[in-house]
């Protein structure tokens, strides 16, 4: 997406219109990210929740120094895949309890049904 957004960042952002959840407003929000912020806008403004690839194809449009993107994306990338790895666990800990309470609830449930209670 950066290569792209270098080399041809009309149809990058073209492409990046059509698809779900990102409009002409998004990729405005994101360019005036970059231009007060630079690479912190990188670095905090995926975990907003918009998409990477936005930041990668405007800070390609921008010409910004690739190694100094492929830096700030490595952590940037991670604290996102990390926290949604973190909330992944603990739902899955969530429902496993709740998974074990409903079938308890519906063993005894059908034993006291079946013993006439």
């Amino acid at each position: 997406m950066y290569a792209w957004g270098t080399r041809s960042p009309d149809s990058a952002r073209a492409f990046l219109i059509h698809v779900p959840a990102i409009h002409d407003a998004t990729l405005a929000r994101v360019d005036s990210q970059l231009e007060a912020r630079g690479l912190l806008a990188l670095f905090l403004g995926p975990l907003g929740g918009i998409p990477y690839k936005i930041y990668a194809v405007e800070w390609g449009r921008r010409h910004g120094a690739l190694a100094a993107f492929v830096l700030v994306s490595i952590p940037a990338r991670y604290i996102r895949f990390l926290a949604a790895m973190l909330v992944a666990s603990l739902l899955r800990r969530f429902a496993r309890v709740w998974l074990w309470a409903a079938v308890w609830l519906a063993f005894y449930a059908l034993y006291f049904w079946r013993m006439g209670w």
